[in-house]
């Protein structure tokens, strides 16, 4: 079974944590996961942030899914609605905290059904349901699959052909999905046997987005800047953006 943090994520002795994440709308949509055997049981948290918390699964058919649950309090209002705004998909979006992490939650599933149709390497999405997404597990070889901040640098093999890799995806993203991820990091991109797999999509913007252009700028200069830094690899952003758009 592939590590997990040592977590009772259902002890409800540990009321404040349980209230604020584990809230009776999340554990409600939990359990309706469950009857509709979409999962089997959740067995732990593996990574928690001030947004979101990623719980591993057990699946239906012995495999691993994540469930990556919203959180409602500290999700960051300001930062969503930037990425909400200006999409024709969500026109209706009320401005409460509450509806909107959940729109939140539906966008990330409609990006990630529009990037595997796309074949851009993503995880595939299975279900949603309020602040809850249900996703496939990312797995390099046994293990779950690592982001390239988690990594050691000596572990890509060939830095450069794995940077042109992720561009290549960036590029099926723009042109087959109509995409812009808008978020691009090296904590967003997994390496799953030596080939990357963006994750984190609930930001990502369709290219008639009125910042589209500016977004797919700054995700090419955030990834040149982390192969520069951490592989002294230099870059042309200008040949890059040329390359994903024509």
């Amino acid at each position: 079974m592939p590590e997990f943090r040592e977590e009772k994520i259902f002890d409800e002795n540990d009321y404040k944590y349980f209230s604020k994440v584990f809230d009776f709308f999340t554990l409600d949509a939990i359990r309706t996961f469950e009857i509709r055997r979409v999962i089997k049981r959740a067995l732990g948290i593996i990574k928690e942030g001030k947004e979101s918390v990623i719980v591993l699964c057990e699946g239906p058919e012995e495999d691993y899914r994540i469930l990556k649950i919203y959180k409602i309090e500290t999700s960051d209002f300001k930062r969503m609605e930037e990425y909400i705004i200006g999409d024709p998909r969500f026109k209706s979006v009320r401005k409460k905290k509450r509806d909107l992490v959940y729109q939140w939650c539906r966008k990330e599933f409609s990006n990630l059904k529009k990037a595997q149709k796309a074949g851009v390497s993503a995880p595939e999405p299975y279900a949603f349901m309020r602040n809850i997404l249900i996703m496939e597990c990312v797995m390099d070889g046994d293990d779950i699959a690592r982001s390239l901040d988690e990594m050691e640098k000596d572990e890509l093999d060939d830095p450069e052909e794995f940077f042109w890799k992720i561009v290549e995806e960036l590029r099926k993203l723009y042109k087959n999905a109509k995409l812009i991820h808008a978020d691009v990091s090296e904590f967003n991109i997994l390496k799953s046997d030596n080939r990357p797999v963006l994750i984190d999509f609930a930001q990502s913007v369709l290219e008639t987005h009125p910042m589209a252009d500016m977004f797919l700028e700054r995700d090419v200069n955030n990834l040149i800047r982390f192969f520069k830094r951490g592989y002294r690899l230099n870059f042309s952003c200008n040949d890059v953006l040329q390359y994903i758009k024509n």
